[in-house]
């Protein structure tokens, strides 16, 4: 097993690396450098994530870049824990077909390792990913990444995408207030929130948060 996780660790840091590099554009290398620095300096001091941090396209592919293989590999790591752990969570995975919600993981680099962790260990045919962000600025990194990794070999995230019939769906919301959000969130067998609750910006939200996802 421990062979098997970094082997695919490698295989997400070479998908994200490849993603960027196919779709950065004029953006240089010092730029990407320049604003993961910004991206780590905004959290010193507040955890929070306002969509004002990322707006330009230098900021939203080096937050990519940085955090993107960290993501995955802690997505990988858990779900493998709940399919091992959980009898109730293995039922989940015998169904013709799984949706799956994630919330507020910006570009949605979590859902590569979900994909990772559940092939070979599920019998559906159909995954439905649905991820849901207040800034619509991550669904053209969330298209590009799905992108690359349908056309090339990236471990066992890439050959999931192969032997089964995988949709994906983007959904701009703040998670409060849209009928979308609420009709994927009643929809969903699988809800991932990858660190929403503590990147939300008081506890007022935190709670609201909780409330409508319960």
């Amino acid at each position: 097993m421990a062979c098997e996780n970094i082997t695919e660790e490698k295989h997400f840091v070479r998908l994200f690396e490849e993603t960027l590099e196919l779709n950065r554009g004029d953006i240089s290398d010092d730029d990407i450098s320049n604003a993961v620095i910004e991206v780590i300096n905004s959290f010193v001091g507040n955890i929070a994530c306002p969509i004002e941090i990322y707006q330009t396209p230098e900021r939203l592919w080096a937050y990519f870049f940085r955090f993107s293989p960290i993501s995955a590999g802690l997505t990988r790591f858990h779900m493998l824990e709940a399919i091992e752990n959980i009898e109730e969570f293995r039922t989940f995975l015998k169904r013709s077909s799984l949706e799956v919600l994630s919330i507020g993981s910006g570009p949605g680099s979590d859902l590569i390792g979900l994909c990772s962790a559940l092939y070979g260990k599920a019998d559906f045919q159909k995954l439905n990913l649905t991820l849901v962000d207040n800034n619509q600025r991550w669904k053209s990194l969330f298209q590009a990444m799905i992108q690359v990794i349908r056309h090339d070999e990236y471990g066992n995230a890439s050959k999931l995408f192969k032997e089964k019939e995988i949709n994906y769906s983007f959904i701009c919301s703040d998670v409060l207030n849209t009928a979308a959000y609420y009709e994927a969130l009643s929809n969903a067998d699988v809800v991932w929130m990858k660190g929403l609750l503590s990147v939300l910006n008081n506890n007022t939200v935190r709670y609201r948060a909780i409330r409508v996802s319960n």
